[in-house]
């Protein structure tokens, strides 16, 4: 059958809807599937708690908290940052300064990029975010420990 109406052309494709640009917002919403999903409320607060260590990063280094601020760039300069400037126990109340040492161990920094992934590659997967600046960001290389064999 052939369509002869006159006057403005029907669109065929749905528009697509604006992403949210605002991080945290961004972040409410990822915890916000997480808890449907049925995240244990353990994983939902170390969400919180390795989202804070990021936020306060991006704090400190005048990075907007935006989606159009994170780039593959930010987060390896945010492990740069982990890796050799972040003090461990800098605001603990209990720790002396003989604690107080620049750097964060691998698996530290690995456990936050963790959360950083999960959150955008979800946010990305339900269309979100139109960029996942974790896409081809590797791990920090761990120490392998020594297995030592008991003699029996």
């Amino acid at each position: 059958m052939i369509d002869k109406r006159k006057g403005k052309r029907v669109k065929n494709v749905r528009a697509v809807r604006k992403s949210v640009d605002n991080l945290d917002d961004l972040f409410l919403k990822f915890k916000a599937i997480k808890r449907a999903e049925g995240r244990a409320e353990s994983t939902l607060n170390q969400y919180d708690v390795n989202y804070g260590y990021f936020a306060e990063y991006l704090d400190r280094k005048g990075i907007k908290r935006s989606m159009t601020a994170i780039t593959k760039e930010t987060i390896r300069d945010y492990i740069v940052y982990m890796r050799d400037e972040w003090v461990k126990f800098e605001d603990h109340k209990f720790k002396t300064e003989e604690y107080m040492t620049p750097g964060l161990s691998p698996v530290t920094i690995n456990t936050r990029l963790k959360t950083l992934r999960v959150m955008f590659k979800c946010l990305f997967e339900e269309g979100l975010i139109d960029h996942n600046p974790m896409e081809g960001i590797k791990n920090v290389s761990e120490p392998e420990e020594e297995i030592v064999k008991k003699r029996g």
